[in-house]
């Protein structure tokens, strides 16, 4: 039943609106036009979060195992002519900074992340 009321309350009032727009010029000041309401102004979009500061190549702990893989690496690849002994003597340095130059890595001659990576070895 209020939705009857509701409905009949609609008609009315628009029956009135159209008349008062249609009615002649003696009549009161016509209604004005009624405005549709201004779309809702765009959310502001996020800033993007900034880029992660790059992670530093931090030379992992050069333990015997480890040399000795890169000294194999670099054994196998003609850089390296001594004994892998495990041990980071100048002959390794000198090898890994060939090995280096020969990558495009910096040509520092320790054992970093970028190294160990351009060699595969984890």
């Amino acid at each position: 039943m209020t939705k009857v009321h509701q409905l009949s309350a609609l008609i009315a009032v628009s029956a009135l609106l159209g008349l008062s727009a249609c009615g002649n010029s003696n009549t009161q000041a016509q209604a004005a036009p009624v405005a549709a309401p201004p779309p809702p102004a765009p959310a502001a979009a996020p800033a993007p979060a900034p880029p992660p500061p790059p992670t530093p190549m931090i030379a992992p702990a050069a333990t015997p195992h480890v040399i000795r893989q890169v000294q194999t690496v670099l054994r196998n690849a003609g850089d390296y002519h001594l004994a892998v002994d495990g041990r980071d003597g100048s002959g390794t340095r000198l090898a890994l900074r060939r090995w280096q130059h020969a990558h495009n890595l910096r040509p520092t001659g320790t054992i970093d992340s970028a190294t160990l990576q351009s060699m595969n070895i984890q």
